[in-house]
């Protein structure tokens, strides 16, 4: 449950990375880490609230 819960952490944070990839990235690094742990806390609430999400995601 949770090596799932880091996974799913990854990927966003890299999805997140795609999506702030810019010119500038030095201020990009300070929003991935900021988007990517507001991201983990609803991915951990999610997973305690909702344990069958994951089939929405796969």
């Amino acid at each position: 449950m949770f090596l799932r819960r880091m996974v799913n952490t990854l990927v966003l944070m890299q999805l997140i990375a795609t999506l702030f990839e810019l010119p500038c990235h030095c201020p990009n690094v300070c929003w991935l880490l900021f988007f990517s742990s507001i991201f983990a806390t609803i991915i951990s609430k999610l997973d305690f609230l909702f344990p069958h999400y994951y089939f929405v995601l796969y």
